[in-house]
């Protein structure tokens, strides 16, 4: 519940705009009308810059200015925190202008009258993006350094700066028989061979300086005796005067590496059997990216025969768009001489694109040479495919298919700037449904969203095919008509929308008859943002409505010209 210097603000009303307005976070005051209908009475400016809360979406509700969805989500908050009388803070993710992610923690407030009746609900939303990536951050490092410890199949342990063991692994027990308690225990045991010990005393005195040591290549002593071949990396620990401190060290062992590469080396056809039998996408290339080898698999997943492939680039099998990340592919794995992985489209024999990832691994002579690469793919087109049905949900509407207000509003940028460049004219056209309330309360909500449906489908049929029509909230609706001569070459598209609009629907068995009104304003370089073209083809829908409705009205700078097409 709202405590009372809160409740004294709200009494003055110009302290409370000038208390909000200058604050960074997003805040809404919304009238409780009876309970469940919440209505705009205030943003300050960081929030309607955000959400595009126009001066007329004041004294409408919710399910009047959001989609039905977000509508729900948020009155749910609201209840719980009527519910509870106390502020209620949550958390949740939006997606920005940009299509980038963004974290708000909302707190909601509600305010009740002497009557212990909830008359207002304050809502403050926190932009908490930055904070969550640092979260977020650490808790990735964090869960990396405990992975890299606990789970890597790489031995790793830690010394002082007497070279004395302090930690050891599981990893390092697997590798070298010796666990952390028997090697803290006897301080005499060694894992350095004797023909090592030189190479140990430089490994020390680059650690004093300061120095890193990455993947040396070393022999270490097992408890049996044997010898370990493994890839040194060595990190020294300074304290707070920049002296050696003790270091940590990781052992990578190569034994079966080693074995494998030269196994490879000596009969290439030991690996056919492998590839022959695996249902991944393998193939072996030559550093120029010309495939020496591709595997059965290639025939069931693209329907290619496999030796098609042989003697010829890759690159031929590539959507054209990808053919650079080939180069870039094959480049990156020569310079670093490290596995690394791409994501491609390869050609089907019917012509179809499949999404491979594919993974490329280097193979070594005994010079530590790159002679051959060999790649291992899998199809990830249904992946794919569910990443762009997520991206669809972000900007159409769910109901009509049609563009959402925010991919309309991108659009409508891009729309004003060729505008501007090509000095052609550009129009919007805001409509709403007349009578669509009615339709809603008499008829149920399940036909007024089929006649959103069908609504959009009959202006859409009215429109050229560079034209956008868009759902902008409830009933109303936007039209983007661009490249155009003459302002006038609009008012036919309009006259078809509006003619369009005379026959009856039938919907569910039901008869109806319902119009629409519209506004239209035109872009005027320089002069206006899209937030002023969208207000001033609003005005103009309002004024065809004042005018009786099933019409539409053109604004032109502060006076409604009359261009009026009525029905």
């Amino acid at each position: 519940m709202m405590n009372n210097s809160l409740l004294e603000m709200f009494k003055n009303i110009d302290l409370f705009l000038k208390f909000f307005n200058n604050i960074s976070d997003l805040v809404y005051l919304l009238r409780v009308k009876e309970p469940g209908i919440y209505e705009y009475m205030f943003a300050n400016e960081p929030a309607r810059a955000f959400t595009n809360l126009a001066e007329e979406d004041f004294g409408k509700c919710l399910d009047d200015v959001l989609d039905e969805r977000t509508a729900m989500y948020i009155r749910e908050k609201y209840q719980e925190a009527i519910s509870l009388k106390e502020p209620v803070t949550y958390e949740e993710e939006l997606i920005g202008e940009e299509l980038d992610l963004l974290y708000f923690e909302t707190t909601i407030t509600p305010v009740f009258n002497s009557q212990d009746e909830c008359t207002h609900i304050l809502a403050i939303a926190r932009d908490i993006t930055e904070r969550r990536k640092r979260d977020k951050e650490i808790e990735r490092v964090k869960k990396r350094l405990e992975l890299i410890w606990n789970s890597t199949a790489d031995a790793v342990y830690t010394i002082d700066k007497k070279a004395n063991f302090t930690q050891v692994n599981e990893a390092f027990a697997n590798l070298l028989g010796w666990t952390e308690e028997e090697l803290l225990a006897d301080r005499k045991i060694t894992i350095i061979p004797n023909a090592c010990n030189e190479d140990l005393n430089g490994i020390l005195e680059k650690l004093h300086k300061g120095e890193t040591i990455s993947s040396l290549h070393a022999q270490r002593k097992h408890k049996d005796g044997s010898l370990v071949d493994v890839l040194a990396s060595y990190s020294p620990f300074l304290d707070n005067k920049g002296r050696f401190d003790g270091a940590a060290v990781i052992y990578k062992d190569i034994t079966e590496q080693l074995k494998f590469q030269k196994q490879l080396q000596e009969s290439e056809e030991k690996y056919r059997l492998i590839a022959e039998h695996s249902s991944d996408l393998i193939k072996v290339l030559d550093l120029q990216g010309n495939v020496l080898y591709a595997s059965p698999s290639h025939q069931h997943i693209l329907n290619i025969d496999p030796e098609y492939y042989v003697n010829k680039s890759f690159k031929t099998f590539l959507h054209q768009e990808d053919m650079y990340k080939l180069d870039s592919f094959i480049g990156r794995i020569i310079q670093t001489k490290e596995a690394d992985s791409v994501q491609i489209r390869a050609a089907k024999k019917n012509g179809e694109w499949v999404w491979i990832d594919s993974v490329g691994t280097p193979v070594m002579d005994e010079e530590d040479n790159i002679i051959k690469i060999i790649t291992e793919g899998r199809d990830v087109s249904e992946r794919k495919l569910y990443e762009e049905k997520l991206k669809k949900l972000a900007l159409y509407d769910h109901l009509t298919e049609l563009p959402n207000r925010r991919l309309f509003i991108k659009e409508l940028k891009n729309a004003m700037e060729t505008s501007s460049r090509t000095q052609t004219k550009l129009g919007v056209m805001f409509m709403d449904l007349d009578r669509f309330k009615w339709v809603n309360d008499t008829m149920g909500h399940d036909v007024g969203d089929q006649l959103l449906v069908e609504f959009s489908k009959r202006v859409r049929s009215c429109l050229r095919e560079e034209d956008l029509l868009a759902r902008f909230a409830g009933d109303e609706f936007l039209v983007m008509v661009p490249d155009l001569k003459e302002e006038s070459q609009i008012y036919p598209i309009a006259e078809r929308i509006l003619n369009s609009l005379q026959e009856d629907w039938e919907i569910e068995g039901q008869r109806f008859s319902t119009t629409s009104s519209m506004g239209i304003a035109f872009y005027q370089p320089y002069d206006q943002n899209y937030k002023d073209l969208l207000r001033y083809a609003d005005e103009a829908l309002y004024k065809a409505k004042e005018r009786g409705k099933n019409r539409y009205q053109v604004y032109v700078g502060s006076v409604d010209k009359e261009e009026v097409c009525d029905f």
